[in-house]
Parts: structure tokens; sequence; C-alpha cells
């Protein structure tokens, strides 16, 4: 069926939830039997060493933003657009993928939602700049023609279970960064066809199985 009709499925969710764990197993899975690759959507093309510089963990653009912030400069301004428009060029690039035949699974999709996890960054404007209006211009509109995922399973963890995966992690974040991103993924709604909500608070064993269910039942109801 998925070798004559691609889909894009995304999942979604706080640091910890699992994405990137279930993309990569169910591509493992899913490849043996139609094409079938992996992507990654909150930090597009990060292989490339320039990007992942840039947009590393420890530049305070990264920082989840919750409140529409107030303290812009032209440094956060152009960071903002480029990664706008690295998410703008790696979403059509999965759905040239999808053209070809290529189902493609993906961890996390851009949202809709100003301020939140994947979406647009909106500076705060009060003091009426033109630069801060050029910026939030650009920025609402590459989200606004970001394409659209065929579906989007949005992985429900509660805090606690974030934290302690998070505590098992090589290199573990810090509490305030793992509560923000929740926060922020809560507040996110990716632009997808379909949205199923997901409550992942059990071993990721389990929950791939799962998973496989709930795209083959998406699968086959198309």
């Amino acid at each position: 069926i998925l070798h004559n009709d691609a889909k894009i499925i995304a999942f979604y969710g706080s640091d910890g939830s699992g994405k990137s764990t279930l993309v990569e197993n169910l591509v493992k899975r899913y490849s043996k039997y139609f094409p079938c690759c992996s992507a990654h959507l909150g930090k597009p093309f990060q292989s490339i060493r320039f990007f992942n510089y840039f947009y590393s963990k420890n530049n305070s653009f990264s920082t989840p933003i919750q409140t529409i912030p107030n303290n812009f400069n032209l440094i956060k301004g152009f960071k903002s657009i480029i990664l706008s428009l690295l998410r703008l060029i790696s979403a059509n690039y999965q759905v040239i993928r999808k053209l070809l035949g290529i189902t493609v699974i993906t961890d996390r999709w851009p949202s809709s939602v100003s301020n939140s996890m994947d979406g647009p960054k909106i500076f705060d404007n009060s003091e009426k700049r033109l630069i801060i209006d050029f910026f939030n211009f650009l920025n609402t509109l590459f989200y606004k023609v970001m394409p659209t995922a065929d579906l989007v399973i949005v992985l429900e963890t509660d805090l606690n279970q974030l934290i302690y995966r998070n505590s098992t992690r090589n290199k573990p974040e810090k509490l305030d960064f793992i509560k923000s991103r929740n926060k922020s993924s809560k507040n996110s709604r990716p632009k997808s066809k379909n949205i199923i909500y997901f409550k992942n608070n059990k071993k990721l064993k389990y929950a791939i199985n799962d998973c496989l269910l709930l795209c083959a039942k998406f699968i086959n109801e198309k």
C-alpha cells in the first residue's frame, strides 16, 4: 500500500518522550517491506557541522521561548529567520521524497502556533520598530507556507517520566530545560492533516508495537 501511496508520518513531543527511538525503530522495521526513510525537523540539517554549531544548546537562542521575547537583537532575528527557512526547505524536501514513493517517518514537524516548540518566533514589538515587524512578518510567512504532514502522533508523557528518562541519558539536560520544553510542546500544534494523541509512559519497546499498529490502522483507513 505505502509503495504506491507514500506518507509523511511525524512523531511529536517533549525531549525524552521517545520520538527518536520510535522513528529509528519504525524505519528499521518498515524499510524491509517498502521505501522508507527518517528525518529530523527540530534542527534540520544538523549533520552539517556549521548548522549544528550555529544552533548548539550553549546558544541562548536554542532555549525554548514560552512567552513573547522582548529582548530582540539582530543576531536573534537572523537566527530565527535562518531556522525557519531551514525547516521550510527540509519540510518540502520530505514532500519530494513522498512524491517519489518514499514514506518519511520524522522526529518533529513544524507547528502553527507562535512561540511554541517548532513554531514561528514572534518578537514583542510594543516599540513599533520596523525591523522587528520585518522579522516577525518573515517568520509568520515561512510557517504559513509550511507543508502539512499526513499524520502526526503526539507523544503525551508525564513530566516525572520525562525527568526519569532524561536522567538515564549520557548527557542529561537541566531540569529547568526539560520542564520548559514540556510546557512548550503542549502549546504546539504541528501542521498535519491528522493528529493522534498517544499516551507514552510505558517502556519504549511496548510503545514501538503500539505505534506500528497506529500507523497500520491509519494507512488501512486511507
